[in-house]
């Protein structure tokens, strides 16, 4: 989320940090800035909101209460008033809502007289400094208020709204233009706010264009409105629909903001708008929220962070983030505030405290050892001697896609035409595994290619474990593929003790055999520890980075003086590639008269860009020139 400086501080009487030092404070307790920009004559802090406080923390209200709580600066205290409510204005709408499980709260206030026009300059500002666009007055405040507190707010056109205001789900085939004239088909799966004619908008994602705000409107409908996070996240995904609204509904948020944006929402209307007449708030709330209770003790909280809290300093910090707390007995009963529906558990508490007292703070100390054998896990220790022995015998396992093109399960809401089903075996993924680093061979200096995969496959007889193994070889000469597998398929049943039945199958990628291995753990005797599987020998090798770009293959042939050392050439080609020489092969070598040749592979390739035909040209032609440069040598 992007958060402007000169908004946060309207939170605070006090003059804050610097936007680094804001960084930091946030950093150290709160949220992760990716970066700080300059726009006009404000600082815009990149806020990094993970999805488990976003129901909060979306907002600049939400950013604004974690520096006063970090920092201890006090935050202010802001009411929301109008005084021109108006019983007498035409009757608003009735507001029925069909399926209360996907729209917990709905508000509404008819406004009359209201002027559409250009937003104030500070508005504006407000707006552009997190790259949002300015539209209108009404639509403007409606944004301001959901960046402002995080609840997502929508103005209808009243004089377009038909009849009463229905939640409900939307008819199979109904069709809806949305502000940004895209036209939706529509389904039960979707909610929709509806009137006597149609849908008006796709609830919690996006306003339909039949009722919107435009400079000719004279009288709106406000909707301050709370729905399910479940619902909207699979209708923007379906309708491939994401906007600011559906983010913060899909964060969870507490349907006891929908009154205070709504006041919000009024009060700013009234403040541009001082002709406008408001009607009362009419508020479909039939399932309360409840206030959640979470009992822990301190000495929980100490054992769980490692650290010596005070009972006091927990006190003290949970109060700095709004939570409410009273002591019963040796216990804490902590009452969070509604907006943060991600407090729920004691190990929630437990975090809280954490952060603000800071993790820094507590001392490290090495958890207390493990006494006598683990409980054995049957498949998981099968699976991994399983893969023991591939790895053993020069396979690398891989990890595909378990969605394909085709399948017996069709996922409901497929996220792209060729992953539609559930796999149905491994071989088609690991057939195709083969030929990708079969062209990467070059690079790793390969001969073969030996890969496998251990993974779940969705088939008639519905789910089971499968392992597949592959080989390619890339020597014309090698036609060993089958009889390889073949091998490796007899070493993996005398490890079990049982014949293991499977079909090698061959072709231009090389050879495939799939292994159903979901029936061998039942008839496998029953392992009593994990020592045997050797995860604490030790190895040599090292994890070593590896570049994104493509690389680049070139040869090149020398004729040599008798007697000249291969190494001798190796040399100079190691000297004028520098860095982007990444392998070198011999490939061939041969004595005619006074002379040997030499003849290699050079893989070039760079750690941070493609490399052009031009460098790499530039290279050979430095590796050309020094060799000819020699006495007795010359480039072939």
């Amino acid at each position: 989320m992007l958060a402007s400086y000169k908004w946060l501080q309207t939170y605070f009487d006090e003059k804050l940090p610097e936007a680094e030092k804001l960084a930091d404070i946030l950093n150290f307790h709160a949220f992760e800035i990716d970066g700080i920009k300059g726009w006009d004559t404000d600082d815009i802090l990149d806020v990094k909101v993970l999805a488990d406080r976003a129901c909060y923390a979306l907002s600049h209200r939400g950013i604004a209460g974690e520096i006063s709580a970090a920092s201890g600066l006090k935050l202010k205290e802001v009411n929301y008033t109008i005084y021109r409510i108006v019983e007498k204005l035409r009757k608003f709408p009735e507001i029925e809502i069909k399926k209360p499980a996907l729209c917990a709260r709905y508000t509404g206030r008819r406004v009359e007289n209201v002027k559409i026009g250009k937003s104030p300059a500070w508005l504006v500002e407000r707006l552009e400094s997190i790259g949002e666009r300015s539209i209108n007055n009404i639509v403007d405040v409606a944004n301001f208020v959901m960046f402002d507190i995080g609840q997502p707010l929508h103005a209808f056109d009243a004089d377009e709204i038909k009849g009463a205001i229905q939640v409900r789900p939307a008819k199979n085939g109904e069709k809806m233009t949305t502000l940004d004239n895209r036209e939706a088909t529509l389904d039960p799966s979707v909610l929709v706010i509806a009137d006597d004619e149609g849908p008006i908008a796709i609830a919690g994602v996006k306003g339909g264009k039949r009722a919107e705000v435009t400079n000719a409107t004279k009288s709106l409908i406000l909707e301050s409105a709370n729905f399910d996070r479940s619902a909207v996240r699979v209708t923007s995904t379906a309708l491939m629909l994401k906007t600011g609204a559906s983010r913060l509904f899909e964060a969870g948020l507490s349907p006891q903001l929908a009154e205070e944006a709504m006041n919000r929402f009024s009060a700013l209307i009234a403040e541009l708008s001082p002709s406008a007449k408001f009607g009362p708030i009419n508020d479909v709330y039939k399932h309360k929220q409840k206030p959640t209770k979470i009992e822990i003790s301190p000495e929980f909280i100490k054992d769980k962070l490692g650290a010596d809290i005070s009972e006091e300093k927990i006190i003290e910090i949970l109060s700095k983030l709004n939570i409410g707390v009273v002591k019963k007995g040796e216990t804490l009963i902590a009452t969070p505030p509604f907006i943060r529906t991600d407090l729920n558990i004691t190990e929630d508490i437990v975090e809280e405290v954490g952060r603000i007292y800071g993790y820094e703070n507590v001392t490290p100390k090495l958890p207390p050892a493990i006494r006598g054998n683990p409980i054995v896990d049957k498949n998981y220790y099968y699976v991994e001697k399983i893969k023991n022995i591939l790895t053993e015998q020069g396979f690398s396992e891989v990890l595909l896609y378990t969605l394909a093109s085709k399948g017996h399960l069709e996922v409901a809401k497929p996220l792209a035409d060729d992953k539609r089903f559930l796999r149905e075996n491994l071989s088609s993924g690991v057939s195709e595994c083969l030929q990708r680093n079969a062209n990467n061979a070059p690079l790793l200096g390969l001969s073969e290619i030996r890969i496998f995969e251990v993974g779940k496959v969705f088939g008639v007889r519905g789910e089971r474990i499968h392992v597949c193994i592959g080989r390619q070889t890339l020597v014309k000469k090698d036609r060993r593929n089958e009889d390889i597998l073949s091998e490796i398929i007899n070493l993996l049943g005398s490890a079990f003790d049982t014949p293991i039945a499977s079909k090698i199958s061959s072709g231009p990628g090389g050879a495939i055999a799939e292994l159903d291995i979901t029936d061998l753990f039942d008839t496998a005797r029953s392992p009593k520890t994990y020592d045997e599987l050797g995860f604490d020998k030790k190895s040599d090798v090292k994890f070593k980075l590896f570049s994104q770009y493509p690389f680049a293959l070139r040869d090149i042939a020398v004729w040599t003086p008798k007697g000249t050392d291969k190494k001798a050439v190796l040399d100079i080609i190691q000297k004028e590639s520098g860095e982007w020489l990444v392998r070198t092969d011999l490939f061939d070598s041969f004595e005619k008269d006074d002379k040997i040749s030499y003849a290699y592979h050079l893989v070039l390739q760079s750690m941070t860009k493609t490399l052009t035909e031009t460098e790499i040209n530039e290279v050979m032609d430095r590796i050309t020139k020094e060799m000819n440069g020699r006495g007795g040598w010359q480039v072939r």
